[in-house]
């Protein structure tokens, strides 16, 4: 039941934050033109990741031994939300739910750095090939190329993911401003897009965190023995079954 419960509860919640951001893609737009396919799949993508971040939720309170790759394919399904104008919210939900959520960043092993760093430079090379790159593109992409030396020398690493969650964001709140539009829709939309990347990025934040079982520092608790003597001295059925219920 608690996997249903998980599972169902992602999906319930996904599908409500789909409609949520469909809603306020007709708010800031200057002319909507939205289609039932694309609504579908906003709010489909949506369910579907929240399924899936419930699944590895519940993977990691129960250790299951596969929880670890549960958890990747809930971060990775986040890609979903990247087709069309959302390209802005994948950047800031996975930085921002690493930098949240990922325990000991900072003894993160080189390569890791690295694969984490790539994402960053990926953007100095997309700046690069826009056709009207001009000089705010330009320093936006040195920018990038900034930020990623700094993760991959491991400096501050989790205050630079923030950073890097950041300027995504703040680059989709300007354009929502200076939109063609009424000045006050801007500014709503720009207002109500913080609360709107903040709920993915606090459950990535909650999947990222989440150890396989439940002892201290997110690691199993080691089971007493069975063999737990009574006050008599003698190992009895009820004693071991004390025993077992203790180390549960």
């Amino acid at each position: 039941m608690a996997i249903v419960r998980g599972i169902g509860s992602g999906l319930v919640a996904g599908a409500g934050w789909g409609i949520v951001a469909r809603l306020w893609m007709r708010l800031v737009t200057a002319v909507p033109e939205f289609t039932w396919t694309g609504t579908l799949f906003i709010v489909g993508a949506s369910a579907l990741i929240g399924a899936m971040a419930g699944l590895a939720i519940v993977a990691g309170d129960r250790a299951w031994r596969g929880a670890g790759v549960l958890r990747g394919v809930a971060v990775a399904s986040t890609i979903l939300l990247g087709v069309g104008a959302g390209t802005f919210v994948v950047p800031t939900i996975v930085f921002g739910g690493v930098a949240l959520g990922v325990r000991g960043l900072e003894e993160l092993a080189l390569h890791w750095r690295v694969v984490t760093a790539l994402p960053i430079v990926a953007i100095v090379a997309l700046l690069g090939a826009a056709p009207d790159s001009g000089p705010a593109a330009m320093a936006a992409g040195a920018t990038a190329l900034l930020l990623a030396s700094l993760v991959v020398a491991g400096w501050h690493l989790r205050t630079v993911l923030a950073i890097v969650a950041g300027l995504p964001a703040a680059a989709a709140m300007w354009v929502v401003v200076t939109t063609d539009i009424p000045l006050w829709r801007g500014l709503v939309g720009a207002a109500l897009y913080v609360p709107l990347v903040a709920c993915p990025v606090l459950i990535v934040a909650v999947v990222l965190r989440r150890r396989d079982g439940r002892g201290d520092e997110g690691r199993p608790q080691r089971r007493r023995s069975m063999n737990t003597p009574s006050p008599t001295g003698r190992i009895t059925p009820s004693t071991r079954s004390s025993a077992v219920a203790w180390s549960l």
